[in-house]
């Protein structure tokens, strides 16, 4: 797990803690580091300071050291009013064995490397085992930690479980799903960690 310190560029805004909002009473600029990568804290874009009273409502902390970037492969974290939203590279989900014979194609939706909801269904013969197979939109450099949560009773009756590696993660099950069910029968959200 990545660690993160707030350093500032001037003591008048007190010893650096992780706050979760932060009022500035003077012109200075706030650095958030991790590791050897930092990003400046302004009020408005292309500003240079903080008018006295400016509070801050959202940082974004992204993957690469660029702080202004279109790249699709990019990840990006953002807080705001108390609220996580992640953009990011997206994945792609495909049936797996356990799913049975011509299953219906998993829908991924607003699903990244980070977090995401998938629906899936099953063909004929299915049974316990592998259901879904999960790639990420950009390999992680250790397996992720990935949670993944049942979205209803039909997906948590199957008793669902997760193996990750650096490259996706498979969506199994202890319990055989019923038949020839729609994309829509079964579902699961995710947020892998690393």
């Amino acid at each position: 797990m990545a660690s993160y310190s707030l350093t500032t560029t001037s003591s008048s805004l007190g010893t650096p803690t992780a706050p979760t909002r932060v009022t500035n009473s003077g012109p200075d600029a706030i650095e958030v580091t991790q590791g050897d990568r930092t990003v400046m804290l302004y009020p408005t874009a292309g500003s240079e300071v903080f008018p006295a009273g400016t509070e801050i409502t959202a940082v974004t902390l992204r993957s690469t050291a660029t702080a202004v970037t279109t790249d699709a492969t990019e990840s990006t974290l953002t807080l705001t009013g108390g609220h996580l939203a992640v953009t990011g590279p997206a994945v792609t989900a495909a049936a797996d064995t356990g799913a049975g014979t011509t299953p219906p194609a998993p829908v991924v939706t607003g699903a990244t490397d980070i977090a995401g909801t998938i629906t899936f269904g099953t063909g004929t013969s299915s049974g316990a085992g592998d259901l879904v197979a999960v790639t990420f939109g950009r390999a992680f450099a250790a397996a992720p930690d990935v949670i993944v949560i049942a979205n209803n009773t039909a997906t948590e009756d199957l008793g669902i479980y997760v193996a990750a590696s650096t490259t996706g993660f498979v969506v199994s099950s202890t319990g055989a799903p019923t038949d020839s069910q729609a994309n829509t029968v079964y579902s699961i959200s995710y947020h892998c960690i690393a």
